[in-house]
């Protein structure tokens, strides 16, 4: 296969997927749709007659049927590793005819059968050729993340190490995307060595970006709750100065909370001394969001940044506290722990 950059290859694909005079159109017509008795019938013949099977190896087209996507995992299940192969090379033949698979409601099913089944490297070889290109495409597709994810959980790290670099390449653009974090928090489990600490430190030196975005923030707090120190410390770096700021956002708001749960007793002080010494402090326990990251610092505040807190907060106004829905809340938390 050439090599493509990713911007073009993106271009490709999705002239491809919208060429009416692609051979594609000419192999893919619509299959009629059979009953659940006829494909549960061919089903049943095509296990009990291994003669059959072969005539049935050219069909891989119907994966993107309703109905025809059953009849290419059933013939996946009963073939033999020549015949899976011979499959294989279907699919893979033209350049983005896997891609546009994966990326179909049904056809995804049939590709995740088809990864289920491979047996060989040379198979394993050939299907990540095929899709290793299109990694950020397939990422932050709904149908089309499902069959990374099967990558992720059975190939080898270095069968996904290509993938895995993709992902890498395209940080913010995949942990900004809503099956895009997902994928992203199942990359950094599954992959170890050179991959993974790539994976990580793309995800900690975009974590000011990340903390703010609806989806982005997820994995930033994925990072947090692995509970190792140093990337914690690298992710309180690249947030530092930000935390007023932060606090007061809806999503980061929750990033900087498990920045406080789970930081050591001198990282936390860091954050709360940044807090206090804010002119906007005063808003922090009146704000709808910020309020509860407050409430976080009162929990693991100890000594005499924990007095420093509860002072500042005490010479608020107290009466318009206990008015304020959020700020009531400080008010009954620092009663009860007087």
């Amino acid at each position: 296969m050439s090599q493509t950059s990713p911007e073009n290859y993106d271009r490709l694909l999705h002239q491809y997927l919208n060429n009416s005079s692609s051979i594609r159109d000419a192999l893919l017509e619509p299959l009629p749709q059979p009953s659940s008795l006829e494909s549960a019938f061919v089903r049943l013949n095509l296990s009990g007659n291994p003669s059959l099977q072969s005539s049935f190896l050219p069909l891989a087209p119907p994966a993107y049927d309703a109905f025809g996507n059953y009849l290419v995992q059933k013939l996946i299940e009963v073939c033999n590793e020549n015949q899976r192969t011979e499959i294989l090379h279907v699919v893979t033949k033209e350049k983005f005819e896997l891609v546009a698979i994966c990326l179909n409601p049904h056809g995804t099913r049939a590709v995740q059968k088809l990864l289920e089944h491979l047996t060989t490297p040379q198979q394993i070889s050939c299907i990540m050729l095929a899709l290793r290109p299109s990694a950020v495409t397939l990422t932050n597709n709904m149908n089309g993340h499902h069959v990374i994810l099967h990558c992720l959980k059975n190939f080898s790290n270095e069968d996904n190490r290509y993938l895995l670099n993709a992902v890498a390449d395209h940080c913010v653009e995949i942990a900004t995307d809503r099956s895009g974090c997902c994928v992203l928090q199942q990359c950094v489990e599954h992959a170890q060595g050179e991959p993974r600490e790539r994976l990580i430190s793309e995800i900690t030196e975009n974590a000011l970006l990340l903390s703010q975005d609806p989806f982005g923030n997820y994995v930033v707090q994925y990072i947090l709750d692995l509970h190792i120190p140093h990337l914690t410390e690298d992710i309180l770096r690249q947030l530092e100065g930000n935390f007023v700021s932060l606090s007061l956002q809806k999503f980061s708001s929750h990033v900087v909370e498990k920045c406080l749960k789970y930081s050591e007793v001198e990282q936390s002080t860091r954050i709360i001394r940044e807090l206090l010494s804010s002119c906007d402090f005063f808003m922090l326990p009146l704000h709808e969001y910020a309020n509860y990251v407050i409430q976080s610092a009162l929990s693991v505040a100890k000594g005499p940044i924990r007095n420093a807190l509860v002072g500042s907060l005490l010479q608020m106004h107290f009466p318009s506290m206990r008015s304020n829905p959020y700020g009531k809340r400080i008010v009954q938390w620092i009663n009860a722990n007087k």
